[in-house]
């Protein structure tokens, strides 16, 4: 059996730093963005005493788990038998790439609000 479940609730967060002040948004949710941008860039720009600071982003995505819980207690699905798969796509917007990297998952051990961004 093949199912595809869609997120309920996705956003980022990012420590990045905004042009022109040296301002660094370490609090930032940008809440419904139409995209989810994972970056991490080096010494992009300049903040404080840092003249060569690291920023990134982190993804977080929320999925509805009563959806496969109602398939286990309806015998829809067999945990012993099953796979899940994240997949996320690029959205080219005319920089360059990497390739052949890895993104590592973790379960978030708090909730954590979608907001609304600005």
């Amino acid at each position: 059996m093949y199912r595809i479940l869609s997120a309920s609730f996705d956003t980022y967060i990012t420590d990045k730093i905004v042009r022109g002040n040296g301002f660094r948004a370490t609090d930032a949710n940008v809440g419904q963005s139409g995209t989810l941008d994972l970056f991490k860039l080096y010494g992009e720009n300049v903040s404080g005493s840092a003249t060569n600071p690291t920023e990134l982003s982190r993804i977080l995505v929320k999925f509805d788990m009563s959806q496969l819980s109602k398939m286990v207690n309806r015998g829809d699905l067999d945990l012993n038998n099953f796979k899940a798969e994240l997949t996320l796509s690029d959205v080219y917007g005319g920089q360059t790439t990497p390739s052949k990297f890895k993104l590592i998952s973790f379960p978030l051990a708090q909730k954590f609000e979608e907001g609304i961004g600005r």
